[in-house]
């Protein structure tokens, strides 16, 4: 299922998968639930791209281009 086609409900129950505990502050799942929604089909990115974009993520400390660049990665995989 491409990220643009996908909907909310599709979304939170991804989001509710890989957090059953809640953990995620409640901004920030909002935050991607509407980057993915939102998303665009971009080009395949190779391998190296993945894992920059991964490092990029791991060193972020706003909230909000954390939620961009998970839902970049996230849609990254629903694409293939």
């Amino acid at each position: 299922m491409m990220a643009n086609n996908m909907d909310e409900t599709t979304i939170r129950q991804i989001i509710e998968e890989i957090d059953p505990d809640n953990k995620i502050p409640t901004a920030m799942v909002e935050e991607l639930v509407v980057q993915l929604q939102n998303a665009k089909k971009e080009e395949v990115m190779d391998t190296e791209d993945f894992y920059i974009l991964r490092e990029q993520l791991e060193k972020e400390t706003d909230w909000r281009k954390r939620a961009s660049l998970a839902a970049k990665l996230v849609s990254l995989n629903l694409d293939k």
